[in-house]
């Protein structure tokens, strides 16, 4: 299931350092010729390869860089350049400051940008359309006119439209949508997660009683008088996988369609000091929970991909990783949010 904004520090000019200058455009020319080293060594897609050109051009200060949609080589920086970030917000860890006072429904936060997956999304990006089908396929007399490959995509189609996928409605539509090949992120309904796999509506309770547990705690530290509002933004916690590496849940539909997946808290929570000293303190807490999973195939894996009954798929998780890097299918971000769900306690 892109990368995350980082904290930047500000630029600092520091004073030059005598004969110095050489060896550091020096360094700077090894740099950049590594990087187009790196860069031309593997099969980059044409467009991709076409901007890399470009800029490095640009770098070497070349006057005429032309690139795709720049034939001219005019305007680098409006046409391929992002925007510059925005400024980095706080982050909260996974309470933010407190607001002092009774403030209901705050403007909550994001979700935090940084995600375990981002480093399996940027190589998946990078590797689809990275090699052509005759490259890891071959036609035999039993797929002729197709690959090997589109005719694993040709059973992928019949399987999930009519195969053991049938039936599983989410896990169908998800590799439907990897086999259309947009690489747009596909939404999942969270609130159905949660109904239909109770270990995860328990393990976001007892991640949601902790997080007010620890906003009690900070109000006691902090000696306040009044009550305290605390906007929440909390890590990605993983569901899934148990200890010894089978999955913690039994539902077919999102076996199939996840697998494993990560999950975060935005909202807020309420802390209200005791009447009495010595009383109870007591919170109240609303909050939304987010699914974020990239939905990517193992190359290394060779048995059958999906299937909720006795048959097994024929085709594996390196045949639809391989649909990914010849540009057949693509992988993408599953994401989803629950309602907002409001709770109180005692603590």
């Amino acid at each position: 299931m892109p990368p995350s904004p980082r904290s930047r520090e500000g630029i600092r000019l520091r004073p030059p350092d005598a004969g110095a200058g050489k060896i550091e455009y020096g360094a700077v020319v090894l740099l950049t010729a590594a990087l187009v080293a790196a860069v031309f060594a593997v099969d980059v897609a044409g467009s991709t390869r076409s901007l890399y050109e470009e800029a490095f051009c640009r770098i070497g200060q070349g006057e005429d860089c032309a690139g795709p949609g720049n034939p001219s080589g005019d305007d680098l920086e409006t046409r391929h350049l992002p925007p510059p970030p925005a400024p980095a917000e706080p982050i909260c860890d996974p309470l933010c400051e407190p607001n002092p006072g009774w403030t209901p429904f705050v403007q909550w936060p994001d979700p935090r940008a940084d995600h375990p997956e981002d480093a399996i999304a940027i190589k998946s990006i990078m590797a689809h359309d990275s090699a052509d089908v005759d490259d890891v396929s071959h036609k035999t007399l039993f797929t002729w006119p197709w690959t090997v490959l589109e005719s694993k995509e040709q059973d992928a189609y019949i399987w999930a439209n009519g195969g053991s996928l049938k039936g599983l409605w989410t896990a169908r539509r998800a590799l439907l949508h990897f086999l259309d090949g947009s690489g747009d992120d596909f939404e999942v309904d969270a609130d159905e997660i949660m109904e239909d796999v109770p270990e995860f509506r328990e393990a976001v309770e007892k991640h949601r009683e902790d997080i007010a547990r620890e906003a009690v705690n900070r109000a006691k530290e902090s000696g306040a008088k009044g009550t305290l509002t605390f906007p929440v933004s909390s890590e990605w916690n993983a569901f899934g996988y148990g200890p010894d590496g089978k999955y913690v849940y039994d539902d077919p539909d999102w076996i199939n369609t996840l697998g494993s997946w990560n999950h975060s808290e935005t909202g807020e929570v309420t802390v209200f000091p005791p009447d009495e000293p010595g009383g109870e303190w007591t919170y109240e807490m609303s909050t939304m929970t987010h699914v974020k999973k990239y939905y990517d195939w193992d190359r290394d894996k060779t048995g059958p991909a999906v299937g909720a009954g006795p048959i097994d798929s024929p085709f594996s998780e390196r045949d639809l990783s391989e649909m990914h890097r010849t540009g057949l299918a693509q992988e993408f971000w599953a994401v989803g949010n629950t309602s907002p769900t409001h709770t109180e306690g005692t603590l």
